[in-house]
């Protein structure tokens, strides 16, 4: 990340074609998933109709975890050939694992025209602050294409995507809400603007959707926020507010407090009866899949194995609660080592940690905190779900990854000038 500051040369007109889709995409990706499907399919065939592939070779040879992708992306298509899944199985999950393979073709786009980055942050802010918007309305007023039929809070009022997808998004759009509200040279009317809209969002993950991933996602980027821009004073002003207000929400009655005892509730009614919820099923996704793991862990089962063994289980009546699952093991890395082996699942692991040691290594204070906070949340999502493999999840990450770990960070959210 030394020369995350230089510039490559003049972007030609499809280059800049290519940057502005991504814009499109960025405004797309939390409500419209089909927009951001064909910005990304005409950015992907600009980039290739007019790309310099020395430039390519250039930019992949800078950044480690650009060739870490592709190696992923490729040993999960090798995982194909011995896959005993239906042809559409496997073709659904080798694309579903393309944005492996969009990382490294975004960074050269926006390397050649790393102007549009700050366009493609500040569409993003609008496009999750209408979600947030709307998610709060539905609380009070029902929209029609809410997923929630229910008034009032904690009854998932989860707009477009899924709420565990809706929450994680709106506690990153905290963090850049708190970074564009503590810039320096920000008209008042503005920061306090933007100081209500990480207000709202925070409100909404906590009290209007029940999804609990974002919730963890959301107090590691306030930690985040509050370790690298408060004083050490400041810092435990801050810890004693917060211990005040977890202790708020724990002894008295209230939404959030009623969110948490369900979750336990869940584990405990799973392993003592059996019952179907959500965290007790989890437990016995990962304990299944880590069962079958161990008989075949070199090189796993093949690319869409999972769902097929999957149907298989749904047969077996010594599967309790099967029923109610998914087609995954709401885990990431148990999913990538199932179906591609453990060389998959290595790489995997590197790509994170080649990330982290990215983060750890940039000196801009405002960036540093960017990048944590994206590697945090892939890491948090990825224990409890599969966001490489689902759509907008994976969009999602592919944008934030291309965004702040290439050569040209957006520079308005750096203290660099």
């Amino acid at each position: 990340m030394d020369n995350q500051y230089k510039t490559f040369a003049q972007p030609n007109k499809y280059q800049h074609m290519a940057a502005i889709c991504l814009v499109i995409a960025a405004f797309g990706l939390p409500m419209f998933s089909l927009l951001t499907f064909i910005s990304l399919a005409l950015a992907t065939l600009l980039w290739l109709f007019s790309t310099d592939f020395s430039l390519v070779k250039k930019t992949i040879g800078q950044s480690s975890f650009a060739k870490c992708s592709l190696a992923l992306f490729l040993c999960i298509a090798l995982s194909a050939l011995y896959s005993n899944a239906p042809a559409k199985f496997l073709f659904k999950t080798i694309v579903s694992y393309r944005e492996f393979l969009l990382i490294p073709v975004t960074m050269c786009i926006l390397g050649t025209a790393p102007q549009y980055k700050k366009t493609v942050v500040n569409m993003l802010i609008f496009s999750l602050t209408v979600v947030v918007l709307l998610s709060c309305l539905d609380a009070y007023h029902p929209l029609p294409f809410s997923k929630s039929t229910k008034h009032g809070a904690i009854n998932d009022h989860y707009i477009f995507s899924q709420h565990i997808t809706q929450n994680v998004m709106s506690s990153f759009l905290v963090l850049l809400a708190l970074l564009k509200a503590t810039e320096k040279n920000m008209a008042l009317k503005w920061k306090m603007m933007f100081c209500l809209i990480a207000l709202i969002a925070i409100i909404n993950i906590l009290f209007l959707v029940r999804g609990r991933t974002g919730i963890l996602t959301l107090v590691f980027n306030l930690l985040i926020f509050g370790y690298y821009s408060l004083s050490v004073k400041q810092r435990w002003s801050a810890a004693a507010f917060v211990t005040f207000f977890c202790a708020l929400i724990f002894l008295t009655d209230n939404p959030l407090n009623r969110l948490v005892q369900h979750t336990v509730y869940e584990v405990q009614a799973y392993k003592q009866t059996g019952e179907d919820t959500s965290a007790g099923l989890r437990l016995a996704f990962w304990q299944d899949t880590w069962q079958k793991i161990e008989q075949n862990p070199i090189v796993g089962y093949g690319a869409g194995s999972y769902k097929e063994m999957y149907d298989l289980d749904l047969k077996n009546p010594d599967k309790p609660g099967y029923s109610a699952g998914g087609h995954h093991p709401h885990d990431e890395l148990l999913l990538i080592w199932f179906e591609a082996g453990i060389l998959a699942a290595a790489l995997f692991l590197l790509f994170v940690i080649l990330l982290a040691v990215a983060a750890f290594k940039t000196s801009d204070r405002r960036l540093k905190m960017l990048q944590y906070s994206v590697v945090g949340m892939l890491v948090i999502y990825c224990i409890f779900d599969v966001p490489m493999l689902n759509y907008i999840e994976g969009m999602f990450f592919w944008l934030l990854i291309s965004l702040f770990f290439t050569l040209n960070p957006p520079k308005y959210l750096s203290e660099k000038k």
